[in-house]
């Protein structure tokens, strides 16, 4: 819509130039959302239409905060933006951005625009006769009337219209009064829904304190054992060492044993080399089979030790993936107290919350509860009140009827005592 007012401002100006075309350019910017905004289309016109002077008009119907605070401002920000870019600047100087008032600063002339259109409404309607400007033509131009009489039809008109106006919003206003009472069953209806929701939570926040809680005993059983293996393990090398003592020990004795056997021999050795070369001979050849075997049996010992010392390590290297182990496990035991501590803060604190939001409710129960005794005190004094005066009125009855009973007997008597008269006579 605004552009199309742009483009009939446009074709509706004359030109100056004589070959017919037109020097000045008419666009339309918006403030704010839509596009193209204040800036754009000043860039736009600086830098493609190259021109040297701008008049921005504010197009609003009233001289409100946007024609006269937010659109300056706007216009202000953009002329600082592009002289920053050095877009004002050409050779024959600098670019001049002006601002003129408002559309709806110029209020007669916005009334005579109302009065046009009411009018043409109003003939539209057929009620032509109740608005009607008198107007004198001279010189083929139109000349307003301002006599008092053509005003009285102005205002006259203007309360017709603002009666109308009146009547459209008081039926708006009965919309919104029934929009509000939907709403606020919404509301109720939500805010019974966002309870249910709370007490869902609250239960949900027991039931994942009760796994963790849960789990946290797992891993104390998993603890548990794990400490009694690594108990286990540490008899087992503490076992393992005592063997490979005993080992070590037997290795000794049996090597200062060899050690002895061989010194004796080499005594002999040396007793028979003076005896005979022939004894000589097969002593060195026992010598030979014994060192043979002295040499397997050490080698034998010595192939012990190292699957004992090979036992041993990988023993070690089990106690080493325990302490790992262990201290993997610490570091979860830790993460986990730190998430059920996070867990029961924040369970603390929405608790706390409930139990507010509980006392509010009971605090408010409770006036509901002295409202109730105070109507229940007032119901039963006006119980009280009725029942008196009914008892009133029905003894009033009875005084009434006991009154008429009597009446009712001494007429009796009087009608017998003249039948007993007449069958005398």
């Amino acid at each position: 819509h605004l552009h199309s007012i742009a483009k009939q401002y446009h074709s509706s100006l004359v030109t100056d130039n004589n070959d017919g075309s037109n020097n000045i350019i008419v666009k339309a910017a918006h403030m704010e959302i839509a596009e193209p905004s204040i800036l754009t289309t000043l860039r736009q016109l600086i830098v493609e239409e190259k021109v040297t002077k701008v008049v921005c008009v504010p197009y609003f119907l009233s001289p409100g905060k946007h024609a006269t605070i937010d659109v300056p401002n706007l216009i202000a920000e953009a002329i600082q933006v592009l002289g920053e870019e050095r877009m004002l600047e050409y050779d024959g100087g600098v670019v001049e951005i002006t601002s003129a008032k408002a559309l709806g600063t110029n209020v007669e002339s916005m009334l005579g625009v109302v009065d046009a259109l009411v009018e043409a409404k109003l003939d539209e309607e057929g009620d032509g006769d109740v608005f009607h400007l008198s107007r004198n033509t001279d010189g083929g131009e139109t000349m307003v009337d301002t006599s008092s009489q053509d005003e009285i039809r102005k205002y006259v008109n203007r309360v017709t219209l603002l009666e109308r106006m009146l009547q459209a919003k008081v039926e708006g206003l009965k919309t919104m009064t029934n929009r509000v009472t939907v709403l606020e069953d919404v509301v109720q209806k939500l805010q019974s829904k966002l309870k249910m929701e709370q007490e869902n939570m609250i239960e949900q926040q027991l039931t994942k304190k009760e796994e963790t809680s849960a789990q946290i005993a797992n891993l104390t059983n998993t603890i548990d054992s794990l400490a009694q293996e690594k108990s286990s393990l540490n008899d087992q090398v503490e076992e393992l060492t005592l063997q490979q003592q005993l080992v070590e020990k037997c290795h000794n004795a049996t090597v200062a044993k060899l050690q002895e056997t061989i010194v004796s021999l080499e005594n002999e050795i040396r007793l028979r080399i003076e005896e005979a070369d022939e004894e000589e001979q097969s002593l060195a050849e026992i010598i030979s089979k014994e060192e043979e075997k002295t040499k397997e049996k050490a080698l034998q010992q010595e192939e012990k030790v190292k699957q004992l010392q090979a036992q041993l390590a990988d023993l070690l290297d089990a106690y080493n993936e325990l302490e790992q182990l262990q201290t993997d496990t610490e570091a979860v035991v830790v993460e986990y107290k730190d998430q059920l501590k996070k867990t029961r803060e924040t369970f603390d604190s929405e608790l706390t919350v409930e139990k507010e939001k509980r006392n509010e409710y009971k605090v408010k129960w409770n006036e509901l509860q002295l409202q109730l005794e105070e109507e229940s005190v007032e119901s039963s004094q006006m119980l009280k009140d009725a029942e008196a005066e009914f008892e009133s009125l029905l003894k009033a009855e009875r005084d009434v009827s006991n009154e008429w009973k009597d009446k009712w007997e001494i007429l009796s008597k009087e009608q017998a005592s003249n039948t007993t008269d007449i069958t005398t006579s």
